[in-house]
């Protein structure tokens, strides 16, 4: 799977690592002023233009762009950087009844103030929102990403966040999201694309514009504007050390290639995370026999966009709550690829894969793998209690043991489109030691259109494993909806239902079986799920 974007960009990008910590800016808005928005906190001044003056304001919480007229509007500050990572609260104080309004932050801005790129959120007479990417060219406003849909439904004076990014000269690496402000980031980019125009690769401002389109009412609606921030990157030469320094808000952009073991060693917090972001970049360490390419023990990090190639185990959380994983690629990895335990809660994991596990350590080569067996329990009667996870849109392929295995003790984890692929190798284990596309002994988890193909070692594709330990049973209230299994062989079956003792296992009506039988000999019983009635975990 690759995420990357073109090689290209290395001309811009040294190997060294981007770090950012406390914003350039971070205007609150916490003052009051009529024709402009004054200074930021850290003494900026905003240049404003379009429009008139008096349509720039702010009144203590908050600014506010009047769009008395259709003209485009902007409010820029005089620094002046290449490399980006902008965040706002945006609202509108009145739906649209005829066309659309918008707004965003913008970035590079040239000292022409008619030349930058702009991350537009757009809100339609329709009440959807969208966004997509732009670039300005003397005042010309052209569509660089596809437009995509953020939000239905708007309500006047409800704010959404964005996030916007810039890093690199010939081509440009642009991404944006945006969301509901009580809600949860997204995961993913919503919208990325490069790009080379020649004027927009020199360092420029950043500022917010906003406009409507030329028969947009009713006018003299305003876009509020709140919480800006305006990261500027500055580079340093080593992940570890940055990632050891790190501390809540701080942002750390890496390329090329770094050796060692990426370890935390502070919080972030739900407002300020601790983001590491890679382009074009690989982490890896000195043997398959010691190591971990990335380990995380603190809480509120995110992770997005490089290859972990070569370490003993690759992406290894321990005790740390509230992370994201995306598009991270691990390849080459003595024994298990991700690994989740001793406590760890409320991870989101989306469009990871997994290419080469258990290459020193067949019996722990794992793709993905949350909490512990009872063996590895804090103590004998302590269960691990990881949870509260979701794995989406994740891939493994050449997995020495099971693609994805959800211990006793662990709680609450979710796999939605995920694919275990066995084509091509066998788990060295046999089916003695499990070796399943999805090995499951968890509670309350659910399979969501997930995928297992071509496993012929004589196991199954999704095997619920119920255990007993200590008097309590686990393996219960596991649910599976539009799974699919091909060609399981050599005795091998779709499901396995281990034990009679798994209570409240579900297998909606929906599933796919080809070239595999659809039960293992000796199943346990399940029930028979009609596929409208199912109901998807949230927490």
């Amino acid at each position: 799977m690759n995420h990357r974007p073109s090689l290209a960009l290395l001309a811009f990008l040294t190997a060294a690592t981007a770090a950012l910590a406390a914003p350039t800016t971070n205007d609150l808005f916490s003052r009051t002023v009529s024709n402009g928005w004054g200074s930021t906190p850290q003494a900026q001044a905003y240049t404003v233009s379009g429009g008139t003056a008096s349509d720039f304001s702010t009144n203590g919480s908050r600014g506010q762009i009047k769009l008395s007229t259709v003209n485009n509007r902007l409010a820029r500050l005089g620094t002046s950087f290449t490399n980006f990572e902008t965040t706002v609260r945006l609202a509108l104080s009145a739906v649209p009844t005829a066309n659309y309004a918008y707004a965003g932050p913008s970035v590079r801005i040239q000292s022409s103030g008619t030349d930058f790129y702009h991350a537009r959120l757009r809100h339609n007479s329709s009440g959807s929102v969208t966004l997509t990417i732009q670039k300005i060219i003397s005042g010309s406003q052209t569509n660089l990403s596809t437009e995509v849909t953020v939000g239905t439904g708007y309500t006047a004076g409800s704010y959404y966040r964005l996030r916007f990014s810039a890093a690199g000269t010939n081509p440009t690496y642009l991404r944006a999201k945006a969301w509901k402000d009580a809600d949860p980031e997204p995961a993913l980019w919503q919208a990325e694309i490069t790009d080379s125009t020649s004027i927009l690769q020199a360092a420029g401002g950043a500022g917010v514009r906003a406009g409507g389109h030329s028969s947009f009412t009713p006018l003299n609606t305003s876009y509020y504007v709140d919480d800006f921030q305006v990261h500027d990157v500055a580079y340093v030469s080593n992940l570890k050390t940055a990632m050891q320094n790190a501390v809540a808000g701080d942002i750390l952009y890496f390329t090329g290639t770094h050796t060692g073991n990426m370890k935390t060693s502070a919080h972030g917090t739900a407002a300020a995370p601790i983001i590491v972001r890679g382009i074009n970049a690989t982490v890896q360490t000195a043997s398959q026999a010691t190591g971990y390419g990335v380990d995380v023990r603190h809480d509120y990090w995110r992770f997005d966009d490089f290859t972990i190639n070569y370490a003993m185990k690759g992406f290894y959380c321990l005790n740390a709550d509230h992370g994201v994983a995306t598009r991270i690629d691990i390849t080459n990895i003595g024994q298990e690829a991700f690994k989740f335990r001793r406590y760890t809660n409320y991870w989101e994991i989306v469009a990871c894969s997994v290419d080469g596990t258990g290459q020193t350590a067949g019996d722990y080569g794992e793709g993905f793998y949350v909490g512990d067996a009872q063996s590895n329990w804090e103590s004998s009667t302590t269960p691990d209690t990881s949870g509260n996870i979701t794995f989406r849109d994740c891939h493994t392929v050449n997995t020495a043991n099971d693609g994805y295995d959800v211990k006793e003790g662990a709680h609450h984890v979710k796999f939605i489109d995920c694919i275990a692929d066995f084509s091509g190798i066998e788990p060295v284990g046999g089916h003695a030691r499990g070796d399943s596309g999805f090995y499951l002994r968890g509670d309350n988890l659910q399979l969501i259109g997930c995928l297992v193909h071509d496993l012929g070692n004589g196991s199954t594709a999704y095997n619920v494993a119920n255990l007993s330990a200590n008097g309590t049973d686990y393996g219960n209230a596991i649910e599976f909806k539009a799974v699919t299994a091909q060609n399981i062989t050599n005795g091998g079956a779709m499901f396995e239902i281990q034990s009679t003792r798994s209570d409240g296992v579900v297998i909606y009506t929906d599933y796919t079986a080809t070239n595999v039988a659809n039960f293992k000999i000796g199943s346990g019983s399940y029930t028979s799920g009609n596929p409208a009635s199912f109901v998807e975990l949230t927490w």
